[in-house]
């Protein structure tokens, strides 16, 4: 701001979160509201990386493990922990149940125009493995595994736009995955430094 470069958005990515797929800030964020309210005084948007992973855990990946709105979970923990759950973006329940998670914990968070917007996080391997190694509720993962960033990006789309017309959808993915996203509105093209000197 001292330098007068105009920025439009600010992306808060990963482990923002108490437990991925639950919505809700930790302890690093005392006043999500207070800070998504300064960032609009300041003339900031802000958007906040969602992923269609959840962990075991939390009351979300409960009610979806329920409701039977996964494809599957990682057996052995690594990278990511054991029971780490992928939910079925084809299945339009759960699809409209995970934009209702986005909504109240995130979209409606920010009461001023502009709005604190899901992003959704570009898949990765293990992604394309859940979907392809089961049946999704479409049909089989391993013919559909392509179109899940369609679906999911869509899920969020169609939500938001529900919600109101006078925020606009902005959602970013991975310059490689936009083609296959009607949806995308950004293109990630790399990631950079946050330094001015790198703008």
């Amino acid at each position: 701001m001292q330098l007068h470069i105009p920025v439009d958005n600010i992306i808060q990515d990963w482990f923002w979160w108490t437990a991925k797929g639950s919505f809700i800030f930790n302890k690093n964020y005392p006043d999500p509201k207070g800070m998504i309210d300064d960032l609009h005084r300041n003339n900031f948007h802000l958007m906040i990386s969602v992923w269609p992973f959840f962990d075991p855990g939390s009351a979300v990946y409960d009610e979806m493990d329920k409701r039977g709105f996964f494809i599957d979970r990682t057996k052995v923990a690594g990278t990511h922990p054991a029971g780490m759950a992928l939910y079925d973006a084809s299945n339009l329940q759960a699809r409209a149940y995970y934009w209702e998670q986005m909504d109240k914990a995130l979209f409606r968070s920010a009461p001023t125009p502009g709005g604190s917007t899901p992003r959704n996080h570009r898949p990765r391997a293990r992604k394309r493995i859940f979907c392809c190694r089961n049946k999704m509720a479409i049909g089989s993962g391993a013919r559909f595994a392509n179109i899940y960033s369609l679906l999911t990006t869509s899920g969020v789309y169609q939500g938001q736009r529900n919600e109101t017309d006078r925020k606009r959808v902005f959602i970013l993915f991975p310059l490689r995955l936009c083609r296959d996203s009607e949806k995308c509105r950004s293109r990630l093209v790399g990631r950079h430094c946050c330094r001015f000197r790198n703008l």
